[in-house]
């Protein structure tokens, strides 16, 4: 009896056995997938290539593969690890190619950014369309960012000696009245509904503007300008970083409290809803804006996302194609979704992987002129651009 009872036991165990390994296999089972690309409605090929990104998140977390493509068609795809996965792409058109799509001989780059794509056996029969976006290729860049903030000697969190560098990535000399640097609207709790507005519009709650009325503002090609929160020597911070020689500093009026008003020229609040004493960026990362209006600026058009929650205040329209740059800095990389930003605007983000580490994001070298003028990395995806720097820094790489 005790015999037959270990032999039961011993089959019970290898079904069991036989069964997990059966399942471990099927989960692990390779698939197909064919990506539809789209580009309006052009087919033909480029002379660039297409570089799309798969990041597999869930089958393989962390697997990574790229596939370049000339041409906008149907892609077949084999041997892939089911999952989740996110898919970017980027390109550039050549001028004549902007002509033929276009109708405009203009500097192109391509992007498109999809999030929680679903690989699997069940899916291999559904084309995943991938719509590529076209925007302007700008000339006027951030080069580096710090925004995560730091600690004190006391571990008390510090957030005033953050910045933001501005770079012209151009051979041409950039006006920067009137340019205006802002954080795209968000809540940590829901995703605001903007509605048709969003169609043609990025929103924001605090804009800063550069004054000048023209032309007194010139930043010549290979410079750069520093905005910081505050323009001191922030000596009690981890990151001691001098902001003394900024050119700027985003100083709210006050009759008491901190930040001072130091030397460095003071922005221009155009639209603030919070009523801190400082601009508030969160830790944790923000949507950066760069742009600049053709026509003086309105605080009065304005929106409300029709999910306000009881405190949202309404929020500025930034005209897309008013837009110069913009980077989606997110708190880490498994925050994908919070990104705020379409592809045509940024089809990656950036980040540092956590707050009050004194760490920045930087832009990557391109190239470096005969000249000696450096010329910053600018595919429009912020994922490929930037690079995190240990010790944030301005005017790195330069002698301006």
């Amino acid at each position: 009896m005790e015999y037959i009872s270990k032999y039961l036991l011993f089959i019970v165990a290898l079904i069991l056995t036989n069964s997990c390994t059966d399942e471990k296999t099927e989960d692990f089972k390779e698939v197909k997938a064919t990506i539809s690309l789209k580009l309006g409605d052009y087919t033909g090929t480029l002379s660039n290539p297409l570089i799309i990104k798969f990041t597999n998140l869930s089958g393989g977390f962390g697997q990574v593969f790229e596939k370049r493509v000339y041409k906008i068609e149907d892609i077949k795809l084999e041997n892939l690890v089911p999952g989740q996965y996110i898919i970017s792409v980027t390109g550039k058109l050549t001028q004549d190619e902007a002509m033929e799509i276009y109708g405009k001989q203009s500097s192109y780059v391509l992007n498109a950014n999809l999030s929680n794509v679903e690989i699997y056996d069940y899916t291999e029969g559904k084309p995943i369309v991938v719509n590529i976006e076209e925007s302007m290729e700008s000339f006027l860049i951030f080069k580096e960012m710090y925004y995560c903030g730091s600690k004190t000697d006391s571990n008390s969190n510090y957030l005033y000696d953050k910045f933001f560098e501005i770079y012209n990535n151009s051979e041409e000399v950039i006006y920067l009245d009137s340019v205006c640097l802002a954080n795209a609207s968000h809540s940590g709790q829901v995703d605001y509904d903007f509605g048709e507005a969003a169609k043609d519009n990025l929103f924001s709650n605090e804009v800063w503007m550069i004054p000048g009325t023209g032309k007194d503002v010139p930043l010549e090609p290979g410079k750069s300008i520093v905005i910081a929160i505050s323009a001191t020597n922030h000596t009690t911070a981890l990151s001691r970083l001098d902001l003394t020689s900024s050119d700027y500093e985003t100083y709210v009026e006050k009759t008491s409290g901190t930040p001072l008003d130091y030397p460095a020229t003071n922005m221009i609040a155009i639209y603030k809803t919070t009523t801190t004493k400082f601009w508030s960026l969160a830790y944790g990362g923000n949507g950066m804006i760069l742009y600049k209006l053709d026509y003086p600026f309105d605080p009065n058009d304005i929106v409300l996302p029709s999910n306000a929650l009881g405190s949202t205040k309404a929020s500025v329209k930034i005209p897309k194609k008013a837009v110069l740059d913009a980077v989606d800095c997110i708190a880490d990389e498994s925050k994908y979704l919070d990104k705020k930003f379409p592809a045509s605007i940024d089809a990656g983000f950036a980040t540092v992987g956590a707050g009050w580490i004194a760490k920045s994001v930087a832009r990557k070298i391109k190239e470096t002129t005969p000249e000696g003028r450096i010329i910053f990395q600018d595919t429009n995806n912020s994922s490929e651009d930037f690079e995190v720097m240990d010790t944030p820094q301005i005017r790195r790489y330069l002698n301006n």
